[in-house]
């Protein structure tokens, strides 16, 4: 009976054999996750086949002498099985066609990725979370801060923050921001380059989450902005200086005046200049003379009064200063020490003179910077009528 059983088996294995040839094909669908549960089946099928033998030989044995199944209907399983192995082998070419697919757009983002980090001009690191070690920077990061890669990864990123006040300060930030939004931004904030220079940067930091939402580095974006900041200086002083001459416009001294006058810390002084004969300068030698005497007035005028002295042109001939903590005998000495100074600048340069009318007067408590100013006005178009 055996032998007849192992006869059979053999027969059938040799009637399967298009199907068992294409068993590197079901593997490889298998690992592909394509129809499993058709291939299941035919695993079953196998099983079943094999009990069979096992349990009753003589029934299988009908199966190839046309008692049992017929022939017929044994061809129809077997074009069957053909015909899904042609299907089974198409949809692996198709799979592994995306595959192929989706692995190189995969290998295209990461070179745009490393390209765009490469390519960043503001200083990029990849920081572990942990141990707050700088696991990778790009090459911008070597430029602003003038350390190599290899001196800065690996290490933490205290070595670029000023000191350890501004470290915590900084972590202390962090720490708040992310938990309220998200994210951290700084839009001005001092770090320090290898030569020990401190500088000013726009910082951005992100956090970096595993699939599980876990905190496992930060992204931190560092802008040098030291350019930045010199410009706004200059446009800040060109908004509150006059180009001609340096000193500050009138604009810039009506906000100081009324500052100083809500701060009411009197008393405080002020002068009012007018220029002489400018006009006449302007007629008679052109607009160059003219501006070179209005220069030559700013200098005076710097060199008599002091540091914390607010010296303005408020017009085209007109100058005033404003004297924080000064009393009337020193506006007044202040005044006295202005005429000499001229005098000595007169003696000293030739060509046009300067002359000035004058006027002054103090803000106490019970007058204010407005008041005092008309008054010191008043006085200088008396002086300017007397001369």
């Amino acid at each position: 009976m055996y032998l007849a059983v192992f006869s059979t088996f053999y027969r059938l294995i040799g009637m399967m054999a298009p199907a068992l040839a294409a068993l590197p094909v079901i593997l490889t669908a298998w690992s592909l996750g394509i129809v499993p549960g058709i291939i299941s089946a035919l695993l079953s099928f196998l099983l079943n086949i094999l009990m069979l033998m096992v349990l009753q030989p003589s029934g299988l044995q009908g199966i190839f002498t046309g008692t049992g199944l017929t022939s017929s209907i044994l061809n129809l399983i077997i074009g069957f099985l053909f015909g899904w192995m042609s299907d089974l082998q198409a949809q692996i070419k198709n799979e592994l066609a995306e595959r192929r697919h989706a692995e190189q757009v995969l290998q295209q983002s990461q070179q745009l990725l490393a390209k765009t980090f490469a390519s960043l001009r503001e200083a990029l690191f990849l920081v572990d979370a942990n141990t707050n070690k700088i696991v990778d920077c790009n090459p911008a990061a070597s430029d602003v801060f003038g350390y190599h890669r290899e001196e800065m990864v690996g290490r933490t990123t205290a070595f670029l923050h000023v000191d350890q006040a501004a470290l915590e300060e900084f972590g202390e930030r962090l720490s708040s921001d992310v938990e309220k939004k998200g994210f951290l931004f700084l839009p001005e904030f001092s770090m320090k380059r290898k030569d020990g220079q401190v500088f000013p940067t726009e910082h951005s930091v992100m956090p970096l989450n595993d699939k599980q939402g876990n905190l496992v580095g930060w992204v931190s974006v560092v802008r040098d902005i030291s350019e930045r900041k010199r410009m706004e200086e200059e446009l800040w002083k060109m908004s509150i200086h006059d180009v001609l001459t340096g000193l500050y416009n009138r604009r810039f001294f009506e906000e100081e005046m009324a500052r100083l006058d809500r701060g009411r810390r009197f008393p405080i002084s002020i002068i009012i200049g007018d220029l002489n004969n400018l006009k006449e300068t302007n007629d008679r030698d052109g607009h160059a003379a003219g501006d070179a005497l209005l220069q030559r007035t700013a200098q005076v005028l710097t060199i008599a009064f002091r540091v914390e002295d607010i010296i303005a042109r408020i017009g085209g001939d007109e100058f005033a200063v404003l004297l924080p903590h000064t009393s009337g005998p020193a506006a007044g000495e202040a005044l006295r020490r202005l005429r000499c100074t001229i005098r000595e600048h007169n003696a000293a340069h030739g060509g046009i003179p300067i002359s000035i009318a004058l006027g002054v007067s103090t803000a106490e408590k019970n007058l204010t910077l407005a008041e005092a100013f008309k008054e010191a006005d008043a006085q200088m178009y008396k002086d300017k009528h007397s001369l």
